[in-house]
């Protein structure tokens, strides 16, 4: 697939993005999950293009472009509370491919305590580990973003309903 850096072909990516999100999220919902946005998915334009230039204070990308989409609540019958982010992928290739960057990000929401989970297409999952573990360093692209990724084999991942039983 050819990726085009337009503002068009940019949109027509958010809007298909998006559309997958909401999948997802009502397939939490219909478990009982509260699920709401969360992430750049939620900045303005304005907002997006500045962050796209920083960075972090000790040097490197500043990470919080790489937030995940959706964060997932549910309060179980025994009253103890579940959270973990929710990082939506849509690829379309023969194998998984998820940037660098938001695998660091979601490393560190982890160590902060709340799990992060890629959710992909063809309704598989990874973590930010199996990702770490079973990852491949991706080729070098001239579209797209640009940015080093890793490329997990489908078999390595899980299937989303047998994560997400209901």
């Amino acid at each position: 697939m050819t990726w085009s850096t337009t503002p068009a072909a940019f949109a027509a990516r958010k809007t298909e993005a998006e559309a997958w999100e909401a999948q997802v999220a009502f397939q939490l919902q219909t478990q009982g999950w509260l699920v709401e946005r969360f992430g750049q998915g939620l900045w303005s334009q304005g907002m997006h293009d500045l962050l796209m230039h920083t960075q972090a204070p000790l040097g490197g990308p500043n990470l919080i472009r790489w937030l995940p989409d959706l964060l997932a609540v549910k309060r179980h019958p025994n009253g103890s509370v579940q959270s973990f982010f929710v990082e939506v992928k849509n690829c379309k290739g023969a194998r998984h491919a998820i940037e660098e960057r938001s695998v660091r990000c979601a490393e560190l929401l982890q160590a902060l305590g709340t799990p992060v989970i890629f959710v992909f297409e063809d309704w598989h999952v990874l973590t930010a580990e199996a990702i770490r573990y079973h990852g491949r360093q991706g080729p070098v692209r001239s579209q797209g973003s640009g940015t080093p990724y890793l490329l997990v084999e489908r078999s390595q991942s899980w299937p989303w309903f047998e994560v997400f039983s209901a």
